[in-house]
């Protein structure tokens, strides 16, 4: 299955993630316009400052 797979890369260290950018959740409406231009990686939405 196509979860196993994924869960062996994870366990292995073999999967990664490439963030372009994040925001934080007050940021959203703003961060919306970012997703529709060309990028490589996720935009992630912080819930807190942290």
């Amino acid at each position: 299955m196509l979860f196993d797979q994924l869960n062996r890369l994870v366990s292995i260290d073999q999967f990664q993630v490439h963030i372009a950018q994040t925001f934080l959740l007050e940021e959203a409406a703003p961060a919306q316009p970012a997703m529709k231009k060309h990028y490589l990686g996720k935009i992630v939405l912080r819930v807190s400052g942290e």
